[in-house]
């Protein structure tokens, strides 16, 4: 499905996106999709997507998680009980 995107651009960059349509013998809306999928390409290739950042993390922890998760509830609880009396 497609949608309708409207974005202020400086003046320049629709100049440019006119000329990068017109090189590539495609519409500005083929070139804009174009640029965005190579740019995902790029960012998907370092790996620095949202999820490996934010999930990764216990890939980098010493231990066991189930152990680490235990361990942080109990602190949690003892710390609820101790301001919950």
């Amino acid at each position: 499905m497609e949608k309708i995107f409207s974005a202020r651009m400086d003046e320049a960059y629709i100049y440019r996106l006119k000329q990068i349509s017109e090189i590539l013998h495609a519409s500005k809306k083929a070139s804009l999709e174009k640029a965005i999928d190579m740019l995902w390409a790029k960012l998907d290739a370092n790996d620095s997507g949202v999820f490996n950042s934010g999930f990764g993390i216990w890939k980098d922890r010493k231990g066991n998680t189930e152990e680490l998760s235990s361990k942080i509830k109990a602190e949690f609880r003892k710390s609820y009980d101790r301001n919950h009396e």
